[in-house]
């Protein structure tokens, strides 16, 4: 039983793992391009962030 409380709360850990790496692009106002190890190119959004998208302020303004 205790191996099993132990599963559930280290579960959580193992799944949701944090990567590192450097921004080269910002292509939204939440959306950012990583350099991973190995030059590899990986696109995040991020969650919870509270900003207008490129194209919604074009549209804002014309009107």
């Amino acid at each position: 039983m205790e191996r099993l409380m132990v599963l559930y709360v280290l579960f959580p850990v193992f799944v949701f793992s944090q990567i590192t790496g450097k921004v080269i692009k910002i292509s939204d106002g939440d959306t950012i391009a990583l350099l991973l190890k190995g030059n590899q190119q990986k696109k995040i959004r991020l969650a919870e962030v509270d900003c207008s998208e490129k194209r919604k302020g074009a549209l804002l303004r014309k009107k």
